[in-house]
């Protein structure tokens, strides 16, 4: 079968190539076979062959964070699924790399979806899905009539954390880097839209007499100095990405005169890791044609591996379509 392997370190290009490697053995006990359809090239994907993730495999090496596929195969005493359902497959496990065709995972930590789900969406529900209900939940205790601030608001995790957070009847407030996004980001349900540029006195009009006790950057750079910034007193920046490798700008006066903390969140936290899987039984719910969904630039055959990947660098999403199911 074929397997996306890393190769060595550097450019993400030159490093990740398609291979041949040996097939799964029969699932053990307790497991299931999953010939993998849709897996996402994520920027902590990016992140492993350009070394700076904190997984740093010997090369040659299977990776990937995420993935959906089909259940092929059952292990001796696997009553939680059936061969034939479609399943997410537990992110960020390194001892389970999903850039394979077919895999072997505890039966424990797939999780279900329903039978229409569309795959290439189902395939992105481990990272930011759980992601933005992680962040809404084990920060801050927010209250209806709240507000979250938030940048990098035309992204998937932004989706998913409006309809999330307007379910908890929290105000969202979105950061966006054009105007011709506005009218995309307010559709999704979107309170407040903010141009990247507009000046902060003018937002501050906008936002007035709102509590914004949570603040989420996942760009860096001077965007999570204007998202600290929009918080009220007492409020909390939680920062769960870098996506411009820029440091964080933030007002030492911001921070000191309203008295700001600034957290990290990252899911292969093992506090937070544990929730992942509860957390997706509930997520599932929402997958459906009025659910959130997370844009798509292209999707690539594993034979165009290296054109994905240098996709998948200008910062769009791309996914890579196995095929692990067919012929089986």
């Amino acid at each position: 079968m074929k397997a996306v392997q890393l190769i060595g370190y550097g450019d993400a290009v030159e490093n990740l190539e398609v291979r041949d490697v040996p097939e799964p053995p029969q699932p053990s006990p307790g497991e299931v076979l999953v010939g993998v359809e849709y897996a996402p090239i994520n920027f902590n994907d990016l992140m492993v062959p350009w070394g700076v993730f904190p997984l740093r495999p010997n090369p040659p090496a299977t990776i990937g964070n995420e993935g959906a596929g089909v259940v092929l195969a059952l292990g001796e005493g696997v009553r939680s699924v059936a061969v034939g359902d479609r399943v997410v497959l537990p992110p960020l496990l390194a001892s389970v790399p999903t850039y394979q065709q077919r895999l072997n995972v505890p039966a424990s930590d797939v999780v279900v979806v329903p039978p229409d789900t569309d795959p290439q969406q189902a395939s992105m529900m481990g990272i930011n899905p759980v992601s933005a209900e992680l962040l809404l939940t084990e920060y801050v205790a927010l209250k209806a009539g709240d507000a979250v601030v938030f940048n990098s608001a035309t992204s998937g995790l932004s989706h998913w954390l409006i309809t999330l957070a307007k379910e908890r009847g929290i105000k969202s407030i979105g950061f966006v880097r054009k105007v011709s996004d506005v009218v995309t980001v307010t559709d999704r349900g979107c309170d407040f839209v903010i141009v990247d540029d507009e000046p902060l006195d003018e937002v501050a009009k906008k936002l007035e007499g709102l509590n914004i006790p949570l603040g989420l950057d996942v760009l860096g750079g001077p965007s999570a100095g204007r998202v600290a910034q929009i918080l009220t007193p007492g409020g909390k920046l939680v920062v769960y990405g870098g996506v411009t490798l820029k440091p964080m700008e933030l007002s030492s006066l911001a921070i000191i005169g309203k008295r700001l903390t600034v957290e990290a969140y990252f899911q292969s936290y093992p506090d937070l890791y544990v929730k992942t899987n509860e957390a997706l039984n509930k997520l599932v719910k929402h997958l459906g044609p009025k659910g959130p969904t997370q844009p798509v630039a292209a999707v690539y055959p594993l034979d165009r591996v290296k054109d994905a990947v240098a996709h998948a660098v200008t910062g769009t999403k791309v996914l890579l379509h196995f095929d692990g199911a067919a012929g089986r």
